[in-house]
């Protein structure tokens, strides 16, 4: 019964880390934990979450009290991301998948992402298309593009000098000003 509960726990857990990430709101994060964690049946289904953090507890008198917490620091924007984390949930509230395939299904999406190179990519169209959209002329798309290459640069710099992110996109503005 201990082994049940704590992955459990590290189910909802995930979920709501995934969610956290993903910048979804702090009351949905914690409607899917609990939805998980009533799954159990335990007499105590908490579970908080805050914008840095969540906090998940478990007890009822055929275990030891189970109390999670984890810090979420890393902030993305992906509604894809959210809406698969709910799709999982429901599924293994209406019983249609069991804990550990949840489980699984969870560690697969936290570890899916789009390549960097593709990021990148993306960032560098983005800027040669929103220069056309404001009427560059062919000249004007080059040196746009040209700002975008440089910009995926100073965004891996971020990791290790920690600027956040109003500096990190000041910076990023920069090469663009210079060469315009």
């Amino acid at each position: 019964m201990r082994s049940y509960a704590k992955k459990l726990m590290d189910t909802a857990i995930l979920a709501g880390q995934i969610m956290l990430e993903c910048n979804a709101e702090s009351y949905r994060v914690e409607e899917t934990m609990n939805y998980i964690l009533s799954t159990s049946n335990f007499e105590t289904c908490e579970a908080f979450a805050m914008a840095t953090g969540i906090f998940a507890t478990l007890d009822d008198d055929c275990i030891d009290s189970i109390t999670e917490i984890r810090r979420v620091p890393n902030r993305d924007t992906n509604l894809n991301r959210i809406y698969k984390v709910n799709a999982i949930s429901r599924q293994l509230v209406t019983k249609e998948i069991d804990l550990d395939t949840a489980y699984q299904r969870l560690q697969d999406l936290k570890e899916s992402e789009y390549p960097q190179w593709l990021k990148d990519l993306g960032l560098i169209l983005m800027c040669g298309f929103y220069a056309a959209l404001f009427g560059a002329t062919p000249i004007e798309l080059v040196i746009a593009s040209v700002a975008a290459v440089i910009m995926p640069f100073i965004y891996k710099l971020d990791p290790k000098l920690k600027l956040g992110t109003f500096v990190l996109n000041l910076l990023s503005i920069i090469p663009a000003i210079v060469i315009i």
